[in-house]
């Protein structure tokens, strides 16, 4: 067993690295986590680091694991097309997949309209999508998205 680096790190900001997305960062961080040395994170910024669909895959396929107690994730400004919103969409349908996450940033992805209908309606008709989740920003598609996050929060507050 490893020792842990950085024992006390909850929250990684890795925004505007230029070079994470193209040399295999997301591969190392994902690796030093499923292997223990690094604590359980709360906390990931990758806002302007060039990921691509394929980043996005391959922290999705964690949802369950090492990223499993992520509290916030901003994947703004990356060239992540509608591809890598449905992947990572459709991971977060495992009812064990990011049950902590309660803030989720999508701004300036190369994503249309109807991709963000879709996830709304997904997260408006399906109650395990992202269960803790209260803010998902996502430029262009605020209304739709908004509207089923509410949604879900008056039908809580009445089912309690």
């Amino acid at each position: 067993k490893h020792d842990k680096l950085l024992p006390h790190l909850t929250a990684i900001d890795l925004s505007y690295n230029r070079f994470f997305g193209r040399r295999n960062g997301i591969e190392l961080l994902l690796a030093a986590l499923v292997e223990g040395r690094l604590q359980p994170l709360e906390e990931l910024n990758f806002t302007r680091c060039h990921l691509r669909d394929r980043d996005v895959e391959l922290l999705a396929a964690h949802f369950t694991g090492a990223l499993a107690s992520l509290r916030k994730l901003n994947l703004s400004n990356n060239t992540i097309t509608g591809f890598g919103v449905a992947t990572f969409f459709k991971m977060a349908q495992d009812r064990r997949a990011l049950p902590r996450l309660r803030e989720l940033t999508f701004n300036s992805v190369n994503v249309g309209h109807t991709t963000w209908q879709e996830v709304a309606t997904l997260l408006a008709t399906n109650k395990h999508v992202l269960p803790s989740i209260r803010s998902l920003e996502c430029v262009g598609a605020h209304y739709e998205i908004n509207s089923a996050i509410v949604a879900r929060w008056k039908e809580q507050e009445f089912v309690a």
